[in-house]
């Protein structure tokens, strides 16, 4: 089983939703000490009055809801992989300062991936959508966009700290099995494609590189780049 380092917010997301807004099927445990801060605090908080308002934070939680599901999927699937692979969750890449990503004409500093895997076969980047179909290519910044900033954002950081990068893929998890959409450099998977896809990949990295990239991550701070993309 792989190893799971670093905690993910979908447990809290779903207890919170549950049990603040009724939201989703699930039953909470008696104990919900296990969540963020910042959930426990916002409960002690009055609600607003305005009837819209709690509308438009219900809908908003309920896209949390699921894709905290998603993640919990994802997550799930993750475990069965050899105890030779780990699993971090929720890891933020930020810079000092913007750079120019010249594939959008856009300058960008900071991401956040929700799964990074790290085993023999490299290191892959994963953004996890519990969406439908018309929300895959509809959304102006597409999940399959979203992993390709932050791949490029990985590609600098590791070229900070190793000189030469190691080989990384971009992916986005749909946890419904949706028509895939093209992407250059991003790999669109189903939950049932991921841990075959992860396992099918060359072997690359050694063990001894494996911990030196984890701990790595365990530690990123903010990175002065000296690259641009």
């Amino acid at each position: 089983m792989a190893k799971i380092v670093g905690e993910s917010d979908c447990t809290g997301i779903i207890k919170y939703s549950f049990l603040k807004y009724g939201i989703g099927d699930v039953s909470p445990d008696d104990t919900i000490s296990n969540f963020k801060d910042y959930y426990e605090n916002d409960t002690n908080r009055q609600q607003p009055q305005d009837s819209a308002i709690q509308g438009k934070i219900k809908n908003l939680m309920a896209k949390r809801y699921f894709g905290a599901i998603g993640e919990e999927k994802v997550i799930n699937t993750l475990k069965l992989l050899p105890d030779t692979y780990y699993i971090l969750n929720e890891v933020r890449i930020r810079l000092t300062k913007s750079v120019r990503w010249k594939k959008y004409c856009e300058y960008v500093k900071s991401a956040q991936i929700d799964h990074v895997i790290i085993g023999d076969t490299g290191i892959f980047l994963i953004e996890t959508k519990n969406w439908k179909e018309m929300n895959l290519t509809s959304v102006h910044n597409s999940p399959h966009k979203q992993i390709d900033r932050a791949g490029m954002l990985f590609w600098l950081a590791q070229k900070k700290k190793f000189g030469q990068p190691n080989k990384t893929y971009n992916l986005v998890v749909t946890i419904k099995d949706l028509p895939k959409y093209k992407y250059k450099f991003v790999y669109q998977l189903s939950l049932k494609e991921l841990n075959n896809f992860i396992l099918s990949r060359k072997t690359q990295l050694t063990q001894s590189q494996i911990n030196q990239i984890k701990n790595w991550l365990l530690n990123l701070r903010v990175i002065n780049p000296k690259y641009a993309f």
